[in-house]
């Protein structure tokens, strides 16, 4: 069924899935270069924030933008490893289409969650671990994203000028939602969608490895819907900038898209509307998912001064984009985004 393929569409758009740490697989060879740890008591960084999400996979495309600004603290530190606390202010919600009625509602929505404190465990290495205030996190999205999934299909069915139809759609469709709505804003969904950017910006400090040279590994990403790890190729590498030695390049590809990863994928969103997609359906879905990103980071210090993240879910050959893009706002460095007026994620250079 058409509505059923688009589901499965809209599922595998916004499953989360959490990075992989490379840190611990780093290949040791000569020569080598090491990210240092940046944390202890007391650190504070202040970053500016930028999300955006161009949609191609559905009928019609809609692009979106998020700006603020985030502070990373160390709250606490111990021979075990630091408490990483994210705290954000100032978001602004913005769609390009010119939504007002949708552009409203997603404000709402980051009005709901402003200044709540996300508090991530590190190891002692500085790698994410996972989130530890889920007790404070889950019932605060759970109260911002009740009302926006009802909004969103309230809209839907007032595009239905039939009053019995609309009934008859809104009684199939409230099930449905209700069970969507109860698996998303579950723990383990919640800290996969909140976690994501935070273990990748955790997810490399510690790696020690030959500059310019290319590190691989085969990974299994945790299933935040319950189903099968997902496989990924995750491939990294490290460089000096050219321009000033204390400064270094940090490079990631991460790749869902083998067959096994597809079927892993299906049967994920299979999972949140109980198994109720026929394996006829699952079947023709054509899915991968695709996460990419860059580090500036300061040499003596190891703190990230400018990191990138991308990610490019591909169904039927449709892509919906999501980057998230932090620039350090204390310090005296200079790096500015070269594609600053545009919508192409490139690297940071001081010279753009």
């Amino acid at each position: 069924m058409p509505f059923r393929r688009t589901l499965v569409v809209a599922l595998l758009c916004a499953l989360p899935m959490l990075s992989a740490a490379a840190a611990e697989e780093a290949a040791k060879a000569p020569e080598t270069i090491k990210w240092i740890l940046p944390w202890k008591d007391g650190v504070s960084l202040t970053y500016a924030v930028e999300s955006t999400s161009n949609d191609g996979t559905t009928d019609t495309p809609q692009s979106t933008r998020m700006t603020g600004t985030d502070v990373v603290r160390i709250t606490e530190s111990s021979p075990e490893g630091f408490l990483q606390t994210w705290t954000s202010s100032g978001g602004k919600f913005e769609i390009q289409a010119s939504n007002q009625v949708a552009q409203a509602q997603m404000q709402a929505f980051a009005d709901a969650l402003k200044d709540l404190p996300v508090a991530a465990q590190l190891d002692a290495a500085g790698n994410f671990m996972k989130l530890r205030n889920m007790d404070v996190i889950v019932p605060r999205f759970q109260s911002a994203l009740r009302p926006l999934f009802k909004n969103m299909l309230d809209a839907e069915l007032a595009k239905i000028t039939d009053e019995k139809a609309r009934a008859k759609k809104q009684a199939e469709a409230m099930p449905l939602l209700d069970r969507i709505t109860d698996t998303i804003t579950s723990p383990a969904m919640i800290e996969g969608l909140i976690a994501g950017n935070i273990s990748w910006y955790n997810g490399f400090v510690g790696i020690d490895v030959e500059p310019d040279a290319e590190y691989g590994l085969d990974v299994e990403l945790p299933n935040a819907a319950g189903g099968p790890p997902i496989p990924a190729r995750l491939t990294y590498s490290l460089s000096v900038s050219p321009d000033d030695p204390d400064d270094l390049y940090v490079v990631f590809l991460q790749a869902a898209d083998s067959e096994k990863a597809q079927d892993a994928l299906r049967e994920s969103a299979n999972r949140l509307v109980d198994g109720k997609i026929s394996k006829e359906a699952l079947a023709e879905v054509d899915v991968g998912i695709k996460d990419e990103g860059l580090f500036v980071v300061h040499r003596p210090t190891g703190v990230v001064e400018m990191f990138e993240t991308t990610r490019t879910t591909t169904v039927h050959g449709k892509e919906k984009t999501q980057r998230t893009r932090m620039r350090l706002l204390d310090g005296d460095h200079d790096h500015v985004w070269k594609d600053e007026d545009t919508d192409a994620p490139q690297a940071a250079s001081k010279d753009a």
